[in-house]
């Protein structure tokens, strides 16, 4: 029978400790995180007025990734039978409605609901947008790979850039104003 010691590191010896040593508990000790939240509060110290908007945060965006990754298989099977550009048109006409419709929204079911539509818009738009592309690069000197390449980081850059640059303009346009814009470029592009 082996018995290991009860804590060594990588440059310790098991044969220098007493095997009597090995059989003592571990001494523990309790760590607790210093912070202003109480970590034990299940609310994490939030309002409720804050934990409302943390939960609508969480099914906007939650909602939208969902939707967007449920229905991109079945654009997906439309690009296949339609060709991309109908089906890319299609898809950003319905994201570009729901961002306009988020602009009117007064309450969270509705802005869950423009979200999840702005998702399941996307989710239709980029298989179409992805073929596009990829037939673009092929044609041009680019090549399919490295303009598929171009078009997802752009599609990052965007999405990062976009609320940088709403948080930037904070105190010159709203969010309403932003959807608006955000709208309008969608349906322009």
């Amino acid at each position: 029978m082996i018995t290991l010691p009860a804590c060594t590191t990588a440059f310790d010896d098991p044969t220098e400790i007493p095997v009597e040593d090995a059989t003592q508990p571990m001494p523990t000790a309790e760590v607790r995180p210093r912070t202003a939240v109480d970590p034990d509060d299940p609310d994490i110290g939030a309002s409720t007025a804050e934990y409302a908007v943390i939960v609508l945060a969480a099914a906007a965006f939650g909602g939208f990734a969902a939707a967007k990754a449920v229905v991109q298989p079945f654009g997906g099977r439309l690009v296949d039978r339609w060709g991309g550009l109908p089906v890319a048109f299609g898809g950003l006409c319905v994201a570009a409605t729901a961002t306009l419709a988020l602009a009117t929204s007064t309450n969270a079911t509705s802005i869950v609901a423009f979200r999840v539509l702005w998702g399941v818009g996307e989710g239709f738009a980029m298989p179409g947008l992805y073929q596009l592309t990829s037939q673009l690069g092929q044609r041009s000197s680019i090549g399919r790979a490295k303009a598929l390449g171009r078009f997802g980081a752009a599609a990052v850059i965007g999405m990062t850039a976009g609320p940088g640059l709403v948080a930037a303009f904070s105190g010159t346009i709203t969010f309403r104003t932003a959807f608006i814009i955000g709208a309008a470029m969608t349906y322009l592009s």
